[in-house]
């Protein structure tokens, strides 16, 4: 690779992306030069940091969640009881493959379903559910109308189609 007319090795890529650090060092510029789309980060939001420090002081304590799920259920047209808040997209993906154990991972698929699911079963398998993303991480398709699951990463369906979710909660699959 070049930039600017000077050749560089480009890091191998990490086991889950976020790799912005190490290709600014390789770059020799600045992290905030890097746009890192395989973060669950939105490019075109405003600066989160003045915002971090008026609110600094409650970095002592634990939040509680209540408020969030009641605001947040409200927000969907959900009922709170339905919702879990996580300490992010890989805590949530790590909880739900705990709880299947056994699923079906059809490639191109997020990794961290491969990580965290007990057994991975091939395509096909009888009795067994399907985990994917929607929209697919890493191509960014959206899941075909038909398609089913029994668990969908939804983290980018917001972001994809203007809507909270597709539905399949109501179809029974973990969302």
């Amino acid at each position: 690779m070049t930039d600017h007319g000077h050749r560089f090795t480009a890091p191998p890529p990490g086991p889950h992306g976020g790799d912005a650090p190490a290709l600014a060092r390789a770059l020799g510029v600045r992290v905030g030069e890097i746009l890192d789309l395989s973060a669950s980060m939105n490019p075109l939001a405003p600066d989160v940091a003045p915002m971090i420090c008026r609110h600094a002081d409650a970095a002592r304590t634990y939040p509680d969640p209540h408020a969030a799920t009641a605001a947040l259920a409200q927000a969907m047209g959900v009922d709170g009881s339905s919702l879990l808040l996580t300490n992010g997209g890989s805590e949530a993906i790590a909880l739900v493959a705990y709880e299947l154990g056994v699923a079906q991972v059809v490639e191109p698929e997020f990794s961290l379903w491969r990580r965290h699911l007990s057994v991975v079963q091939s395509e096909g398998s009888a009795g067994v559910g399907r985990v994917r993303s929607n929209p697919n991480n890493p191509s960014g398709r959206l899941a075909a109308g038909n398609e089913v699951a029994a668990a969908w990463d939804e983290a980018f369906y917001p972001l994809a189609t203007g809507r909270w979710t597709r539905g399949d909660a109501d179809r029974g699959a973990l969302v």
